[in-house]
């Protein structure tokens, strides 16, 4: 399923999480950690899923315990990164 802006992972440094978003032609996604010593960015790609349709998903890794990591999601209709941003989403990672 899609992941909601606000959506909160419950999670530990063993795993990596998937960020589920909607894509179409032309969009790209930018994930930003708030921190980076709480979670990286360690791949992104357009995925087909059981259904036919199609996400890009951005995987997460926890780096350190004990914090509630957030991750700033930007979506523009357009490859090109100074186009204007339309839509922004926050997902947080608490990571114990």
């Amino acid at each position: 399923a899609e992941t909601p802006d606000g959506f909160m992972y419950h999670t530990d440094t063993s795993k990596i999480e998937s960020i589920h978003l909607p894509t179409a032609a032309g969009v790209t996604w930018t994930a930003t950690p708030e921190d980076a010593t709480q979670v990286e960015i360690t791949g992104a790609a357009d995925e087909t899923m059981p259904d036919g349709t199609t996400h890009h998903v951005i995987k997460v890794k926890p780096v350190k315990s004990g914090v509630i990591a957030k991750v700033k999601l930007e979506k523009r209709d357009s490859a090109d990164a100074t186009a204007p941003v339309t839509e922004t989403r926050t997902v947080n990672v608490m990571i114990h």
